[in-house]
C-alpha cells in the first residue's frame, strides 16, 4: 500500500495541527513515528490501508517526531509521546484513546470507528440538550406573550369604566353591570363622573331601568 493509495495526510507545524485536528469537524486519528523506528515502519502500512476503509468517517494523520517542527507543534497542544509508534485519536483537542506499540491493521481499523462511534453519541446527547433548551425557550415565550396580552386586555377594561370585571347585585348599580372606580357599567349606559352616557344624569345619579337614582332614590329619567 502506497502513499498515494491512501488518505494519510503529514502533519509538520503547530499550524496544521490546529485547522486539522483541533479544529476539525471529525476525529482524527495520529499515527506518531520515526523513520529510524523498526515497528513504526511495519504500522505503517497498515496505517495506510485503514485509511483507506474508515477516511470517510476520521481523518488520518501522520506525525514524523524526528521533524525540526514537531516539537513546536507538540509543545503547544500539549502532546507528550513517549514511546514510538503511538497510535492516538482525537476529536478538537481532545485525546480518546492510546495506543502503544505495533498496531495492525484490525486494531487500527477498531481503533478509528471506535473514536467515531463515542464521538457521534456525544454530539447526539449535545443536540438532544440543544433541543430541549430551544423548546423551553418557546414554551417561556409563548407563556410570557399570553401574560401580556391579558394585561393589555385588562387595562383596556379599566380605561372603559368597570374595574370589577363581574356583576354585583348588592351594588348601585345591580346585577346588569359592574361597578368600578371610574363608574358603573350596565345596559342603561354607563355612569362616571359626569354622569349617565345615555340617559343625561348628573354627576349625582346613576343610570338604571326606572331612570336616575341619586340621593333619595330612583325617579324619573328627569330627576
Amino acid at each position: 500500500m502506497t502513499e498515494e493509495q491512501s488518505f494519510v495526510t503529514p502533519l509538520k507545524t503547530a499550524e496544521e495541527f490546529r485547522k486539522l485536528v483541533a479544529e476539525g469537524d471529525r476525529p482524527a486519528i495520529i499515527d506518531f513515528w520515526a523513520p529510524w523506528c523498526n515497528p513504526c515502519l511495519m504500522t505503517s502500512p497498515h496505517f495506510h490501508k485503514a485509511s483507506v476503509k474508515c477516511h470517510e468517517r476520521v481523518n488520518f494523520f501522520q506525525v514524523n517526531v524526528d521533524e525540526p517542527s514537531t516539537a513546536e507543534m507538540m509543545q503547544t497542544f500539549g502532546l507528550s509521546i513517549k514511546k514510538i509508534p503511538t497510535l492516538a485519536t482525537f476529536y478538537k483537542n481532545s485525546v480518546i484513546d492510546v495506543h502503544i506499540g505495533l498496531s495492525d491493521y484490525n486494531q487500527i481499523v477498531q481503533m478509528a470507528e471506535s473514536a467515531r462511534k463515542k464521538i457521534d453519541r456525544r454530539l447526539r446527547r449535545e443536540s438532544q440538550g440543544s433541543l430541549f433548551e430551544r423548546f423551553m425557550k418557546f414554551i417561556k415565550g409563548q407563556a410570557e406573550a399570553a401574560a401580556a396580552e391579558a394585561q393589555k386586555e385588562e387595562a383596556a377594561h379599566v380605561e372603559e369604566g368597570c374595574s370589577v370585571k363581574e356583576s354585583d347585585p348588592e351594588s348601585a348599580c345591580g346585577a346588569e353591570g359592574c361597578c368600578g372606580s371610574d363608574g358603573c357599567c350596565g345596559s342603561e349606559g354607563c355612569c362616571g363622573s359626569e354622569g349617565c352616557s345615555d340617559e343625561g344624569c348628573n354627576d349625582e345619579g346613576c343610570c338604571g331601568p326606572d331612570g336616575c337614582c341619586g340621593p333619595d332614590g330612583c325617579g324619573d329619567k328627569n330627576a
